[in-house]
């Protein structure tokens, strides 16, 4: 993102800069652990749900140029260059005209003097610009256009004395400003000249329509509360930074956004913070994906693992395990995704008021795909558990039982006809038969499905245990990090032999099977 730059055409109010859709590539990402928003490189928030990643939209200019936006500009043309903070998800903005130079910085806020692995716990649900003139003077417009429940409310807005708030829709939103603002069309708008050395804040707050109006950040404190958040990022990197090799600081920016991605309250990974961004433009293929896949969530865990630590990982199968129930048999098969909260029902629902990313049609929101069966998923969730014993030891009772519940229902599914692993039916299930039999291979290997069934907290002696409890197994007293040799399978069980189609290379090996398909489909 450093360096590279953007020209913007003259538009006294209107805050879309040359082509009605900005290419995707020209968004950043902002992130809180709650919920995502996408700001492009002119300074406009086209993309944000509150409170939380699966939420109405409350700016979706992403998908519709009248679904709303929040933007932050220069009046007259300019170029802009921008870059991520070091060490954060904090976005600076440079914007270069004729007349000087001014300086946005966005930020979705955390609490403040939140450090570590607190990041994202109770998040505020803000959003922080703090504007700084660097050179000469500059005339700049700000746009707040808030279209709850993606574009389809148009709420009552109105000016207070330090900014606006709105009236209307699942929730409310007050907006503190460092100007005048006024209020037109649903819009707040303000209009401004700023000089080198001065500084502009805003503070938009989201609250439930049943609450009292949110209190908002102080304009004046907006650029501490910015640099506190920025601050809260680097120290969570700092305790994860254990990746020694090559493109240090790439990987570093990857683990950053793989954490913005996961949900704080429970553990869960989303597979992105958007909904029906098209896999090709003009195309049918435009997929809701604001929830917890397990493929996905299952190689980003392994990504985590390379670049930071073991804590998300300790979360996810937590919420896993809670989601699925604790057990994956055949009175209840694992899904393939579930909602940011557990939520099993995703049914799926089209919202035909909105045009699509350059009118690629339809709109979704759910995800029909939520019934079909994959059974990869147990081999990626398998995988994803043992990299998670490896690293933290011995595992909650319950977790046990669902570990035993995913190898065992591998082992009777294998004889089943693969589905396809894609949204599309018919479509070559290239990865699923690898997969599962992967995961297989190393319970098999550890004994951990035979071995876990017969344990006096498995079956009907199931003890429900909260996500709290089960990451409470390394605390004074746990069992010892290392496998101890108890857990090895009996002389007198024998694994099956793998039903995959590449069954005569197989090895019973972490890495699952010796030959594997050239491509896979995408999901």
């Amino acid at each position: 993102m450093t360096g590279r730059t953007s020209s913007g055409a003259d538009a006294p109010e209107d805050a879309s800069r040359g082509p009605e859709f900005a290419p995707i590539a020209d968004y950043g990402m902002l992130a809180d652990c709650h919920t995502a928003a996408l700001v492009s490189r002119a300074g406009s928030i086209d993309w944000l749900c509150l409170p939380h990643y699966d939420s109405p939209a409350v700016f979706a200019r992403l998908l519709d140029p009248d679904a709303g936006h929040w933007s932050i500009r220069p009046a007259a043309g300019y170029t802009a260059e921008r870059r991520y903070l070091p060490g954060t998800l904090v976005i600076e903005t440079t914007f270069t005209t004729t007349d000087g130079v001014v300086r946005l910085t966005d930020a979705l806020g955390v609490v403040e003097g939140q450090r570590g692995h607190d990041l994202g716990r109770d998040a505020p649900h803000e959003v922080l610009r703090s504007l700084e003139g660097l050179e000469g003077r500059v005339e700049m417009v700000m746009e707040l256009a808030p279209r709850p429940e993606y574009g389809l409310v148009r709420p009552l807005c109105r000016a207070t004395h330090d900014g606006g708030r709105t009236f209307g829709g699942p929730g409310q939103i007050s907006l503190s400003a460092g100007v005048p603002v006024a209020v037109r069309d649903a819009t707040m708008r303000a209009g401004f000249a700023i000089d080198a050395s001065a500084s502009v804040g805003f503070c938009l707050t989201w609250a439930p329509a049943e609450s009292a109006p949110p209190t908002t950040c102080s304009p004046s404190r907006v650029r501490e509360r910015v640099a506190d958040t920025a601050q809260a990022w680097r120290s969570w990197e700092a305790e994860h930074d254990v990746y020694e090799g090559p493109h240090h600081d790439l990987v570093l920016l990857s683990s950053r956004v793989l954490k913005g991605l996961s949900y704080r309250p429970t553990g869960a990974i989303v597979a992105a913070p958007t909904t029906s961004l098209p896999e090709r433009v003009g195309g049918e293929r435009n997929w809701d994906y604001r929830y917890a896949w397990i493929r996905d969530a299952s190689l980003t865990l392994q990504a985590l693992y390379i670049g930071t630590c073991p804590d998300e990982a300790s979360h996810f199968i937590s919420y896993m395990t809670s989601a699925a129930g604790g057990h994956a048999g055949d009175e209840s098969a694992l899904q393939i995704m579930y909602g940011i909260r557990g939520e099993h029902d995703l049914s799926e629902r089209e919202l035909g008021h909105l045009r699509g990313w350059r009118d690629s049609r339809p709109v979704r929101v759910g995800n029909g795909a939520w019934n079909q069966i994959q059974l990869d998923v147990y081999g990626q969730l398998l995988d994803a558990i043992h990299l998670y014993r490896d690293r933290l030891g011995e595992l909650h009772p319950e977790i046990q039982c669902f570990v035993a519940d995913l190898a065992e229902r591998r082992l009777a599914g294998g004889a089943s006809r693969m589905p396809a692993c894609g949204r599309c039916a018919g479509s070559p299930a290239t990865t699923c038969r690898p997969r599962s039999c992967a995961g297989w291979h190393w319970t098999a290997r550890s004994g951990w499905g035979h071995a876990w069934a017969s344990t006096p907290a498995s079956r009907h002696g199931r003890r429900r245990a909260t996500p709290s409890a089960m990451r409470s197994s390394n605390t004074a007293g746990a069992p010892s990090a290392r496998p101890s040799s108890s857990r090895s399978a009996p002389a007198s069980w024998t694994p099956r032999r793998c039903r995959c189609r590449w069954s005569d290379s197989c090895r019973p090996r972490t890495g699952g099977c010796a030959r594997r398909s050239r491509r896979s489909p995408a999901n």
